[in-house]
């Protein structure tokens, strides 16, 4: 998803079958929130805590854990292993 600001953003899967990850970016293209394995075929809001982002990656649930590892090719450390990570900018290469 793609929008012309960066702004306060949520999202929810009230007519979504398949389980995803979001992942929450800002215009500076870095991660700053991340929402693993959102329940499906409801209306729960989602979003990264109080991060504006800019854009929205829906991808397959459990990939955003398996891509940590080579995200920006380098090593990324990042600051929580919970299942929702918001508003910490420290997705970056390290």
């Amino acid at each position: 998803f793609l929008f012309e600001t960066e702004r306060d953003l949520s999202f929810w899967m009230r007519n979504t079958c398949l389980p995803l990850d979001m992942l929450f970016i800002g215009s500076d293209r870095v991660i700053v929130g991340i929402e693993e394995h959102v329940p499906t075929l409801n209306d729960d809001s989602y979003a990264p805590g109080s991060c504006e982002s800019r854009y929205v990656l829906e991808v397959n649930a459990g990939w955003a854990r398996r891509a940590r590892p080579s995200w920006h090719s380098g090593t990324v450390t990042p600051s929580s292993s919970a299942r929702s990570i918001g508003c910490t900018r420290s997705w970056r290469k390290s």
